[in-house]
């Protein structure tokens, strides 16, 4: 597991908020979706 920086943490702890507290809306996985992309997707 790699340790994040302090930017990309904060960004992970807000997508993953927003994430959990919209779980029942498409555009949270639209979203998600885009976050993982940019992290895991280089």
């Amino acid at each position: 597991m790699t340790i994040l920086r302090q930017s990309e943490r904060i960004s992970a702890v807000f997508i993953i908020q927003v994430f959990l507290s919209n779980y029942n809306t498409k555009y949270s996985y639209f979203y998600f979706f885009l976050y993982i992309l940019k992290y895991y997707g280089k």
